[in-house]
């Protein structure tokens, strides 16, 4: 029985704290109505609803930051994808430049050669592909020499074998680095003003690539302005969003903020809400009629659990008084077990008494004896 009436009493408790919930639900609900109205109900009202609009101006500024900041940071990464995408491409244009740079430096070095110009800075252009190609013809003119041994004996053959080898090796190692030396004259040619001032109409069909390569590259130059220009300005926004810290705390607490207002002016509704019932403004019948309901229900379900908490008193105190009387009933029977022993001493002490007094009419004056 007492288990059932504590079963039904969490029940009730539970339904009198949901009509509580609802009660504020509905002073909820009427607030927020009265929130979004654009006239003022009353006096009374005012400085609730300015501590509302006060909140919630800073809950727009703080979700206006937050869009911010993630605005500013999706753009960013954005941003660092398109410069690595234009990194890429400067790598592809740059590598289509170095053939077409090779082959402006073997035609240009042949024009200076062929025209025996003697511009000191054309010649700094083309002084390591000279020292280059005269250093090959000298090894080539040793090699002619070395490979004429039909008037040579043996020995000499020999010798002249192993010479035009080391001569070979020689060779080698200066024509790898040719293209390195074409690269650099033909950058250097492109760069200066010899095109112009040679104007040599195989010269500058060469260097046509270069020029279509030289717009795409300045196209890529002023696209990657641009977006580190948006990168500098994005991260002075972002760094006045956060206020210095790292985005994601620094959004953790513009959100721990909104969570915090939106709680206190839920509050607010509700305190709008419930003067406005107290005070039945007009056009809220209906949730007038239903808190009636909802008061009902609680009333009557707080009936029920006053009657449910006599129950379990009454429980509890028939409990208590059984084991009083059974406490009771204990100590009568020890008492009554004492009551024996007691009369059983007064017997014994009774019995003891008559046979003291027999022993003193024995003795007569015994106590005499001793003296003598």
């Amino acid at each position: 029985m007492e288990q059932a009436l504590r079963r039904k009493r969490q029940e009730i408790t539970a339904f009198v704290e949901s009509t509580r919930e609802r009660e504020r639900e509905l002073y909820r609900h009427v607030g927020i109505g009265i929130c979004g109205s654009e006239q003022t109900p009353g006096e009374k009202y005012e400085p609730l609803l300015a501590r509302f609009r006060e909140h919630q101006g800073a809950v727009d500024t703080a979700a206006s930051t937050i869009e911010s900041m993630v605005s500013a940071e999706s753009r960013l990464e954005e941003i660092k994808r398109e410069r690595e995408t234009i990194r890429s491409n400067r790598k592809e244009v740059d590598a289509e430049c170095v053939p077409v740079y090779r082959e402006v430096g073997r035609v240009a070095f042949g024009l200076f050669r062929e025209q025996r110009l003697i511009d000191s800075a054309f010649g700094a252009i083309f002084a390591d592909l000279a020292q280059f190609q005269d250093r090959v013809d000298a090894i080539e003119r040793k090699r002619q020499e070395t490979q004429n041994t039909e008037s040579r004996n043996l020995v000499q053959r020999i010798v002249a074998r192993g010479e035009q080898l080391v001569l070979d090796g020689r060779r080698a190692s200066r024509e790898n680095q040719l293209p390195r030396l074409l690269l650099e004259a033909g950058r250097a040619v492109y760069e200066g003003d010899f095109i112009s001032r040679i104007d040599d109409p195989a010269l500058n069909r060469t260097v046509e690539p270069l020029r279509d390569i030289g717009a795409r590259l300045a196209t890529l130059a002023r696209t990657e302005e641009k977006l580190l220009s948006e990168e500098e300005a994005l991260g002075l926004k972002l760094k006045e969003a956060t206020g210095g810290k790292r985005i994601g705390r620094a959004r953790e607490q513009r959100e721990a903020e909104i969570a915090e207002l939106q709680a206190k002016m839920a509050d607010i509704t509700i305190q709008i809400g419930e003067v406005a019932c107290e005070n039945h403004l007009p056009g809220i019948e209906d949730q007038l009629e239903r808190l009636n309901e909802i008061r009902a229900e609680r009333k009557k379900a707080q009936g029920n659990l006053v009657k449910t908490d006599a129950a379990l008193e009454e429980l509890r105190l028939n409990a208590k008084t059984e084991a009083l009387e059974t406490r009771a009933a204990e100590l009568e029977e020890r008492a009554a077990s004492i009551e024996e022993q007691r009369r059983s001493v007064l017997e014994e002490i009774a019995e003891t008494q008559k046979a003291a007094k027999q022993a003193a009419r024995k003795r007569g004056n015994a106590y005499s004896l001793i003296d003598k």
